[in-house]
């Protein structure tokens, strides 16, 4: 989607550090502001109404987008994520981010402790990982991650009622 909406070439690859703040769902928040496109800060080159806007709400929908035009499920892309997020996992790719869902400890970028919350990691191979520290986090985005750590808050008291 951002390599499309910036055209002249760009392709999916070429953008790095792009992060995915949160839960599984329609609230999770796409955040640009640390992504880049060949050197460049990728929202040097997009607007950043059409980031904070349109990207992020088609972002929420994709999986909603993909069986609406596919006719049946997301299931073939979510498993090609997987495969490509586990062979850098295992394998490391230490010089750009991903994002991956990990217990909070209370300690980062606010994130409630006691939540499976997806931040920014650095895969360094053989199964190991480390959380992506000190980035700046701006008001519209602390606002998007609120609402995904609320409702993951809410799954997980859910899913602890049920076992009480």
């Amino acid at each position: 989607m951002v390599a499309r909406k910036i055209g002249g070439g760009v392709v999916g690859t070429d953008i790095k550090n792009l992060i995915i703040w949160g839960n599984h769902s329609p609230t999770m928040y796409p955040d640009l502001r640390h992504a880049t496109v060949n050197g460049k800060k990728v929202l040097d080159v997009v607007d950043k109404e059409w980031a904070e806007k349109t990207f992020v709400a088609d972002v929420a929908q994709r999986g909603t987008t993909v069986i609406k035009t596919r006719g049946s499920s997301s299931a073939t892309s979510a498993g090609r994520g997987a495969l490509d997020h586990v062979h850098d996992w295992f394998l490391g790719n230490s010089t750009e981010w991903c994002s991956c869902g990990v217990y909070s400890d209370g300690s980062r970028y606010d994130i409630p402790q006691g939540v499976i919350y997806s931040v920014p990691c650095q895969c360094l191979g053989k199964g190991e990982f480390k959380i992506v520290e000190g980035l700046t986090i701006d008001a519209f985005s602390k606002g998007l991650m609120e609402i995904t750590a609320k409702e993951l808050t809410e799954e997980k008291d859910m899913a602890l009622s049920a076992v009480q």
